[in-house]
């Protein structure tokens, strides 16, 4: 499967042009459908074109292939993609509403499992959509606590990421800036570390 051969936006991007080509020979391949929305989820978590902007379009064209099954049981996953995608199309209260389901849908899976470092990442994206601040960087920071780079590279990268995009949804943005800084410098140690 393409899109799990390639954690790259440039894999994403070529899996998405393949599925989209799919449907164009045969509007009726379901499972191209939910793989374009995967591809589009894939290209816009990859990336901070969800920090920085792009054209509305976009955002409305991923919005119409963005299917709850393409992240399988992730309800979380799926109410976060399509509010941070909401919010870029400028229709900020709907965007509001999706992270307030996630909200309700990951406080009981945050307490039933403490130590999931991705559902307190998860969470403390939704926090940082309802605009509250101090509650989203203590989840995005203990993500980062229970399971830092050192211990897992990429899923600790990704969480660190998603740290910076918290930070940069509740404005402190040279809190992000720093952040990416330390990510970059850890991840070029562990790549000076692999040679």
């Amino acid at each position: 499967d393409i899109l799990k051969s390639s954690t790259s936006q440039a894999g994403s991007q070529q899996a998405l042009e393949m599925f989209e080509r799919a449907i164009e020979l045969d509007p009726g391949f379901e499972l191209a459908r939910k793989k374009v929305a995967e591809a589009h989820a894939n290209v816009y978590w990859s990336s901070f074109r969800t920090l920085i902007g792009f054209p509305q379009e976009d955002a409305d064209q991923a919005l119409d292939r963005l299917f709850p099954e393409t992240f399988g049981d992730d309800s979380a996953a799926y109410f976060l993609a399509k509010a941070t995608l909401l919010r870029r199309a400028d229709r900020p209260a709907e965007g509001r509403a999706y992270f307030d389901s996630a909200r309700v849908f990951l406080e009981p899976e945050v307490v039933a499992r403490p130590t999931d470092a991705r559902r307190h990442a998860q969470l403390g994206l939704a926090y940082a959509g309802l605009a509250r601040q101090e509650e989203a960087k203590r989840e995005g920071r203990r993500a980062i606590e229970l399971l830092p780079i050192a211990e897992e590279a990429y899923p600790g990268a990704a969480l660190a990421d998603n740290l910076a995009h918290i930070l940069v949804l509740t404005g402190d943005y040279e809190a992000a800036i720093d952040q990416l800084a330390a990510l970059d410098r850890k991840s070029t140690r562990l790549n000076s570390s692999h040679m």
